[in-house]
């Protein structure tokens, strides 16, 4: 599989369905086994394991994970002929809706086909909670 806009945009939209149904497990499938995330909260994350770490610290009921929404404000293609790599980079914007919580803030992040199989290679998100809902 090549990154294209499109297969980013299904990628994403099936992140967050596994998201939504509140399954750790699946979210993190999303991400390439030596995946880099850079979060905000956390610093410098490395490796799927260790996403998946940080997303349960920050989410220890899967029932309480909320309710993300993203939309795609740009996206890149980049490939070297020569080596046959081929990235998309994408920039979301989320809303996470939590209860009585609600947060909103922005991703940069890059996909890679590996195996015929797209996965998110990098990811830098920043957000901020919402204090009127």
């Amino acid at each position: 599989m090549k990154p294209t806009k499109e297969a980013v945009l299904a990628h994403a939209a099936a992140l967050a369905e596994a998201w939504n149904e509140g399954s750790l497990e699946k979210v993190c499938e999303f991400y390439a086994t030596d995946a880099v995330m850079l979060s905000h909260t956390a610093g410098l994350i490395s490796g799927r394991f260790a996403i998946f770490e940080k997303y349960r610290e920050e989410n220890p009921d899967p029932k309480l994970m909320g309710t993300i929404e993203l939309e795609m404000l740009q996206s890149h293609g980049f490939s070297a002929a020569s080596s046959g790599v081929s990235l998309v980079s994408a920039i979301f914007k989320w809303t996470l809706t939590k209860k009585d919580q609600g947060f909103i803030g922005h991703s940069l992040v890059t996909y890679g086909a590996r195996e015929g199989k797209l996965f998110i290679l990098q990811d830098a998100s920043i957000g901020m909670e919402i204090q009127d809902l």
